[in-house]
């Protein structure tokens, strides 16, 4: 996974690439884990930890990468899940020092997106578990998008990959 890091950072892929990379993959993966009528226990998990973080942003960010994660590693393909790995790294970096950042945005339009954000976890893990694959794959594209709306809001998605600090 770091290899990969290291890979990005001397290409000068941004953190746009990376987004741009998951959104093409964790879809996918989410179709192949429905297919499969994956176990959901350790997302439905994963998202009462979510809930249970919600004053503490820092980690609460990172829970929200690490159920990214998990959405792929019940596609059950390692390739896929070696990939999404090294972008994890990157990107729960990113989510945490964005998280602390100050006045990143007001109250109300924080708690709006991590409803949203919530609700969105909830409906995937439905979908997956009724094995829904084509409505569970599209759920997740546009979760994604909305995702990366955010994330890369201003100058981020221009801000160059580094692993190597």
């Amino acid at each position: 996974a770091r290899a990969l890091g290291v890979m990005l950072q001397a290409k000068h892929a941004t953190l746009r690439d990376v987004y741009e990379a998951r959104a093409a993959l964790e879809p996918a993966a989410v179709r192949t884990a429905a297919e499969r009528r994956a176990d959901v226990s350790a997302l439905r998990k994963q998202l009462a930890l979510e809930e249970s973080l919600l004053q503490d942003m820092p980690r609460f960010a990172t829970a929200v990468a690490d159920f990214h994660l998990l959405v792929v590693e019940l596609s059950g393909n390692t390739t896929l899940m070696i990939i999404a790995q090294a972008l994890y790294n990157i990107v729960e970096r990113h989510h945490s020092l964005v998280e602390r950042s100050p006045a990143m945005e007001d109250g109300a339009a924080k708690r709006k997106r991590i409803r949203v954000g919530l609700k969105s976890h909830a409906s995937l893990i439905e979908l997956i578990q009724s094995g829904n694959s084509i409505a569970a794959e599209d759920h997740w594209r546009r979760h994604m998008a909305f995702s990366a709306e955010f994330w890369l809001a201003g100058e981020a998605g221009s801000v160059k990959i580094d692993v190597l600090d």
